[in-house]
């Protein structure tokens, strides 16, 4: 007999040392005969969309953005086969993996760093982007992403609107007149990891603030304040998040991909299965062009 056990998704401890740890002292001990083994179901979905640059044939870049807290660090997006698809994963600039526990707090934590990947993939003249959302460690409604495109968010004193899930309580413009120009001439997809909605019982804040270093009481005011963040997108970018599916994922980093930018949101298997799909499809079509000039 072979008995495993597989942990689901831990994001506030160490799953190759704390979560196996536990498992040993509390797994009931079995017959010498028994041979057990443990398995992560989670490490693959965690690291998510850049899977698809190895499965594709495609290469890594590095650049360097700024993590949750606003500190540098180097990060790496990914082309896929095609040559001219970049593919971006929020978490490799603010995922929950970059800090530790005692340095969670969403009231300050800032996905800036997200809108640095998109202009890094712009520098590289890509004509497409896929962008993975999960494991965010920022719970700004994607405020700070908005604010790296050239979005200018103005709070009810006139002034630029600071970073972090705080900064969203006061803001009272979103002014998009200064947005990176280039970003009419690409095509942005997301693939959220959780296809959950921005505000809520099951929105970014009170489903997964507490993971971000959120109390209670946190969660409640950073809900209240997505919640009029989703007010000021429809009024003034014309455009429902509160409540769709996706815009929740990644601390509410959906709700700006799709109000500023229109993206469509899709679950991250659909879009992995689609991308592997049309990857398989290019390399026969490639395979028949060259039978045909063969002959």
């Amino acid at each position: 007999m072979k008995v495993v056990t597989a942990q689901d998704s831990h994001r506030t401890v160490n799953p190759t040392e704390e979560v196996m740890d536990a498992i040993e002292k509390r797994r009931p001990t079995l017959s010498l005969c028994v041979e057990q083994s443990h398995a992560s179901l989670a490490e693959t979905t965690e690291g998510r969309l850049l899977a698809l640059v190895d499965a594709t044939g495609g290469r890594y870049e590095t650049c360097t953005v700024t993590d949750p807290l606003g500190r540098p660090r180097q990060a790496q997006f990914g082309f896929l086969g095609d040559g001219t698809t970049a593919v971006i994963d929020s978490d490799q600039a603010n995922g929950l993996k970059l800090l530790g526990s005692d340095q969670r707090n969403p009231m300050d934590t800032s996905s800036f760093g997200t809108g640095e990947l998109i202009l890094a993939a712009l520098d590289a003249g890509v004509s497409r982007i896929i962008i993975g959302l999960g494991a965010s460690a920022a719970n700004d409604g994607g405020l700070g992403l908005a604010q790296a495109l050239g979005a200018r968010m103005g709070n009810i004193f006139g002034e630029e609107a600071g970073r972090g899930g705080a900064s969203l309580a006061g803001l009272a413009t979103i002014d998009i007149s200064a947005l990176d120009s280039r970003l009419d001439g690409v095509s942005i997809e997301v693939a959220c990891l959780n296809h959950n909605p921005l505000c809520g019982p099951r929105g970014a804040s009170r489903l997964y603030g507490f993971q971000r270093g959120a109390c209670e009481e946190t969660m409640l005011q950073l809900d209240a304040h997505l919640s009029h963040f989703a007010d000021l997108i429809r009024h003034q970018l014309g455009v429902e998040v509160k409540e769709q599916p996706g815009t929740g994922a990644a601390g509410g980093q959906g709700a700006m991909l799709r109000g500023l930018l229109k993206a469509p949101l899709r679950p991250l298997s659909m879009v992995m299965e689609s991308e592997l799909q049309r990857a398989r499809t290019c390399v026969a079509n490639q395979g028949a062009s060259r039978v045909a000039l063969a002959h």
